[in-house]
């Protein structure tokens, strides 16, 4: 028991944060992991560690996780541990076509109330299909724009 609790310590301390954030199945397989239910994830930025068993599985920027973004000033207050933002709006934008709001919000820091007025007013581009869904292109002509 000391062992987990001494590892935890170790993680926490290097900066690593409780995981929430989704985890397809197949990972678990190219992991060949026994037993998925235990899995305890850590991240850190694209870094992940699991304790879910004595293995302490290790990977690095994995297919299959989820990208998490950061947790509001509301649950943070109510969780023991800093919540970091574990994906940058860099790396939204290079890995996603389509944006949620909430992350095209992030990304352009403004709120998701503005996001869906831009697409309105035509500054953002949507998805056609329902729920709405900006491209990632139009987030970065707006970066741009705002920039100039």
């Amino acid at each position: 028991m000391s062992q987990i609790i001494d590892m935890l310590l170790k993680v926490l301390g290097a900066g690593y944060q409780p995981y929430q954030g989704h985890i397809e199945p197949d990972a678990y397989t190219r992991l060949t992991c026994q037993n998925p239910e235990r899995s305890r994830w850590f991240a850190r930025e694209l870094q992940f560690i699991c304790l879910g068993c004595s293995r302490a599985c290790a990977v690095v920027n994995p297919s299959g996780f989820q990208l998490v973004l950061p947790v509001s000033a509301r649950k943070r207050a109510k969780s023991c541990f800093a919540n970091l933002p574990l994906v940058s709006a860099d790396q939204l934008l290079r890995t996603k076509l389509l944006l949620r709001v909430d992350e095209a919000a992030f990304v352009l820091n403004i709120s998701e109330r503005e996001i869906r007025n831009y697409v309105d007013e035509g500054k953002l581009t949507a998805h056609p299909d329902a729920p709405l869904r900006v491209t990632a292109d139009s987030v970065r002509q707006c970066l741009r724009g705002r920039a100039a």
